[in-house]
């Protein structure tokens, strides 16, 4: 769930498990965050790798099973401060739907210069997938003006 989380609304009563990278919208790479009901602890097979086994995560919680990446956990602490004083989930979601509307308008507008094959229903606010015409006099040209765009 690394594009989604912290980006959007999120109805966890859907998800059991949710695993989410932190680079992508949270902090810093080499972080993750896992999120797991609370019904499904201890229901674990036999099999199950001790790292992956939520239950003896939550009657240890001061003791590690592996050393953390604290440099990422605490840069991501503090960006997720940065983040609820910008007013949250709502804030970034509105944020998101700006950045890419303004991305697929432009791509949308580039004359078949530039496509992207997600339907519209479909598109994400996070990921944009676009395709560039394979002519390299003309990329040039038009790479400046998607740089003049954002700027």
């Amino acid at each position: 769930m690394s594009s989604d989380i912290g980006s959007r609304k999120i109805d966890w009563n859907r998800f059991g498990c949710v695993y989410a990278g932190a680079q992508k919208n949270l902090g810093a790479a080499g972080c993750a965050v896992v999120i797991v009901r609370e019904d499904l602890i201890g229901k674990h097979h036999a099999d199950t790798p001790y790292l992956l086994d939520w239950e003896l995560h939550t009657k240890s919680p001061d003791q590690f099973f592996n050393t953390p990446a604290t440099y990422p956990i605490y840069v991501t602490g503090l960006n997720l401060e940065h983040m609820i004083k910008q007013g949250g989930v709502p804030y970034y979601q509105a944020l998101a739907e700006q950045r890419s509307s303004l991305l697929y308008d432009f791509i949308d507008k580039g004359n078949g210069f530039y496509t992207c094959p997600v339907q519209r229903k479909n598109r994400s606010k996070i990921n944009v997938v676009v395709r560039i015409k394979a002519d390299p006099e003309e990329n040039q040209r038009d790479f400046r003006r998607l740089e003049l765009l954002f700027i």
